[in-house]
């Protein structure tokens, strides 16, 4: 949906709420607008690692086993890290083994488990793809100074811990869902990526730099 015509839904739901006044307008609209901005974010980062024949959520899978000691992570730790389900998770570990980003090894530690393991080439591919994804994400956030970005994320991080309270747990009156896996899996992605040198709201490139400098 383009600009103009995101502009012309937002006027026909005004014309809605002139006959009956059925929802919050601008409440409505705000919740519309994180509808059609995320395909667009999406769109944007699968464009930048098209080259690497990954896409964003693999991407973000590979950043997580890169984070881990070793390059190894358990796939209940990486589901929980990247909000997925079992079935989910078990899809994307089949696509990044059959692309030789990631191989099935058994635990050193517990030789009933079975670890994800970065390979060379995956390690290859994150420090290749590292800086391309670093300008995408640059491009995406332009329209907003640096105070901007810190602020919007602030907001962000406010609305999530709210989705993620007992207010809005599921119960068979409501039928909302319970959130708080989401905030708890959002809280563990990021202390993994500090791991790496992440730093609150810091570019890629920036939390990459412990141990790709030259990407600095």
């Amino acid at each position: 949906m383009s600009e103009q015509a995101f502009f012309q839904f937002e006027q026909n739901l005004k014309q809605v709420n002139r006959q009956g006044g059925m929802c919050g307008n601008s409440q409505f609209i705000l919740l519309r607008l994180f509808h059609h901005i995320n395909p667009r974010i999406i769109t944007a980062l699968n464009q930048a690692l098209a080259p690497y024949q990954i896409q964003h959520h693999e991407w973000a899978a590979l950043l997580m086993a890169y984070a881990a000691p070793d390059y190894q992570i358990l796939p209940s730790t990486l589901s929980s890290l990247l909000d997925l389900t079992r079935t989910s998770l078990t899809r994307l570990s089949d696509d990044l083994v059959s692309k030789g980003l990631l191989q099935r090894q058994e635990n050193r530690q517990d030789r009933r488990q079975i670890v994800l393991q970065l390979t060379e080439a995956g390690v290859n591919c994150i420090q290749a793809a590292a800086p391309v994804c670093t300008v995408a994400v640059k491009q995406i956030l332009a329209p907003f100074s640096a105070a901007e970005r810190k602020q919007f994320e602030q907001l962000l991080r406010k609305l999530l811990a709210h989705l993620s309270g007992d207010a809005l747990s599921e119960s068979p009156k409501s039928g909302m869902p319970n959130f708080h896996r989401t905030e708890d899996a959002y809280l563990s992605y990021q202390t993994k990526a500090q791991t790496v040198g992440q730093n609150g709201s810091h570019e890629i490139a920036q939390w990459l730099n412990q141990k790709m400098p030259k990407f600095s």
